[in-house]
């Protein structure tokens, strides 16, 4: 077999691993399991969430993933740190459910996206938190 052909070939599996790991073949993206909630809002690239008021399961759940993955930045008392202040009285508490999930979804400024770090029963559950807290 000639060297050319041979570099031909390992560039062409180059080229194809290449492309399965932009496109995320194999990731959770790609699972049979359909979500438990529709991903995408209408119009919009957020999760949609129904946060139940006053769900005190939810909002449990959603302090413990906050104190897991948003604390180290935003405190855990929501006072900030790295990150903004988050609690009652800051520009947080104004936003809707719908934003408030798609700033954790998404990101914003230097806020990292958490949308493929957090299922979207997490970020449910940290948005009834953030808003339980906001009173």
């Amino acid at each position: 077999m000639k060297i050319s052909t041979i570099t031909g070939w390992v560039l062409s599996i180059a080229a194809v691993a290449f492309v399965v790991l932009l496109t995320g073949v194999g990731s959770k993206a790609f699972t049979d399991d359909p979500p438990a909630v529709s991903p995408y809002a209408a119009g919009g690239s957020a999760p949609v969430t129904t946060v139940a008021s006053g769900d005190a399961a939810l909002v449990a759940a959603g302090q413990d993933v906050y104190a897991s993955n948003c604390a180290r930045c935003h405190g855990f008392d929501l006072s900030g740190g790295t990150g903004p202040a988050i609690g009652a009285g800051s520009n947080a508490a104004t936003l809707s459910t719908r934003e408030l999930t798609s700033v954790i979804t998404e990101g914003r400024g230097r806020m990292p996206s958490w949308g493929s770090r957090l299922d979207v029963e997490e970020i449910a559950a940290v948005v009834a938190y953030l808003e339980d807290a906001h009173g």
